[in-house]
């Protein structure tokens, strides 16, 4: 069989982008497994993918008349909207730095403000707040 360039240029095609849209799942998975995954996400990259496979999917159907072209484009547009997706989805939903320590909001506040000087007199809130972050408790002078 006599392989000329029009089928290698072919076969190149078929693998690279065959192997491209497998390389979306890992992402995909990170994004869905992984909290903090999102935050280093760049949206304007993967809205750029998701024009450029889209409009790349829109020529070859429309002025090309090359089916196969267009559905892989259109198969990589669909990809990068399902990472923009998850990547929405997964930012709303990541814990903030103070939930992944494990500490309300709230509590590091008033943890703040105790180590400023509370305008607490005596302070048995300051004692029970000092024993539940094994910290010595606050002498607080009148």
């Amino acid at each position: 069989m006599d392989l000329d360039a029009l089928d290698l240029s072919l076969a190149a095609f078929a693998v690279c982008n065959g192997l491209r849209l497998a390389a979306y799942v890992p992402q995909m998975a990170k994004l869905v497994c992984q909290p903090q995954a999102a935050a280093g996400f760049s949206y304007a990259t993967w809205a750029l993918f998701t024009a450029a496979n889209s409009s790349t999917a829109l020529y070859a159907a429309l002025t090309l008349h090359d089916s196969a072209l267009a559905w892989v484009h259109g198969a990589s547009a669909l990809c990068c909207l399902v990472l923009l997706g998850l990547a929405a989805w997964r930012a709303r939903r990541a814990p903030t730095p103070a939930q992944r320590a494990g500490t309300p909001a709230a509590s590091r506040s008033s943890r703040k403000r105790d180590a400023q000087g509370s305008t607490r007199i005596g302070g048995s809130m300051a004692r029970r707040r000092a024993m539940l972050w094994n910290a010595p408790p606050r002498r607080t002078v009148a």
